[in-house]
């Protein structure tokens, strides 16, 4: 598996407020290819927006990086 660097942004809504505010986060992934980095960098902003008891919206963006971005 190769490492790729995968930006995700979305909107993340605060459960207990019930405000909403942007993210975007960076990961550091291990797959097969830039497609399964991609689904894997997604399922961390989700899991990453649960741990902080926040709610990670649809509509969710990411891309792979490449080396320079």
């Amino acid at each position: 598996m190769n490492p790729f660097r995968v930006e995700v942004s979305g909107t993340w809504r605060d459960l207990a407020l019930s405000t909403e505010e942007q993210r975007t986060q960076v990961f550091l992934v291990a797959a097969p290819g830039p497609g399964a980095a991609r689904t894997a960098g997604l399922q961390l902003f989700g899991g990453e927006a649960a741990r902080l008891r926040f709610r990670a919206l649809p509509g969710c963006d990411a891309r792979v990086l490449i080396d320079g971005d």
